[in-house]
């Protein structure tokens, strides 16, 4: 399913606010570009987190991966 630019109407990914060129005629405004997160859960314990980690920060911390 493609979305559409809320400024112009050009089809653009599902993820996005808005197509390259509204989103630099209006500057580049922040958190527009991915306007809707997707939130999903830890690969351990199953607790919600958003972007592109597959571990929430303790279940990381214990498997070694941050200090």
């Amino acid at each position: 399913m493609k979305a559409s630019c809320k400024r112009c109407g050009y089809p653009i990914q599902p993820h996005y606010t808005y197509c390259k060129k509204c989103y630099y005629e209006l500057g580049s405004p922040k958190n527009t570009v991915i306007d809707n997160p997707r939130t999903h859960k830890c690969r351990k314990c199953g607790y919600p987190i958003q972007g592109r980690y597959y571990y929430c920060p303790d279940c990381a911390k214990a498997l070694g991966f941050m200090k």
